[in-house]
């Protein structure tokens, strides 16, 4: 396997000294994560924000390869789970619905484009594979 198959990603998160705030960092990029509820991002919707930030990124990079002429994508996500999920061995969301918006492409560029996505976004796969797989 060459060296280039494979990507790492770290991060850390760290007590503030606030209950319910931590200090989060990835690279030389600080950030705070607060609990539901206050005044800061919280880790579910960084962790949301990831799959929408993934789509992104990765949709318009596909559509300039391919020459499609993309002028503007908006992803939307929302997740919903149960805060007492009873016996089940680990809380988990129950739905995870994504929409998305393209101005520039046809619908069928555009489902192209989100397929490709869903096929090859490490963050998306996870969140499926969950869902499949419980």
């Amino acid at each position: 396997m060459s060296e280039n198959e494979f990507r790492t990603f770290m991060a850390r998160s760290y007590s503030s000294g606030t209950p319910g705030r931590t200090i989060c960092n990835s690279r030389n990029h600080h950030f705070i994560a607060d609990e539901i509820g206050s005044d800061e991002v919280t880790a579910g919707e960084y962790f949301l924000t990831g799959l929408t930030a993934c789509a992104v990124n990765m949709i318009e990079r596909k559509a300039k390869e391919r020459d499609v002429p993309l002028q503007r994508l908006d992803v939307q996500v929302e997740g919903t789970y149960k805060r007492s999920q009873g016996i089940e061995p680990y809380t988990v969301f129950q739905t995870v619905k994504m929409q998305f918006h393209f101005a520039g492409v046809s619908d069928d560029e555009a489902a192209s484009l989100v397929a490709n996505y869903q096929q090859r976004c490490p963050l998306y796969g996870t969140v499926a594979s969950a869902a499949l797989y419980p």
